[in-house]
């Protein structure tokens, strides 16, 4: 028997975050948190559809180099710039 997580896990990257993101509700932070989801897992023409909602071409440029970045990354290497990016912006 296949458990409901494996279900979700098997329609992709981002798949349960998307009718929150995309709902008319949905706001500008949270489509961009599931672009980031889909440019780490390599989702990258997803993760470019989501950011040209909120994003201009030089930015949505800049966020695609920025994912390509980070998947190049060691696990242990891409958590602190994930999180000192955060903080940068705040």
């Amino acid at each position: 028997m296949v458990s409901a997580r494996t279900r979700r896990c098997a329609r992709g990257p981002g798949s349960r975050h998307q009718p929150i993101a995309l709902a008319p509700s949905g706001s500008a932070q949270e489509r961009q948190t599931l672009a980031l989801i889909y440019g780490l897992r390599g989702s990258v023409a997803e993760a470019e559809r989501l950011n040209r909602i909120d994003l201009d071409d030089a930015a949505v440029a800049h966020n695609l180099a920025y994912y390509a970045t980070l998947r190049e990354l060691l696990p242990e290497a891409r958590t602190p710039a994930l999180l000192s990016a955060g903080s940068a912006s705040s």
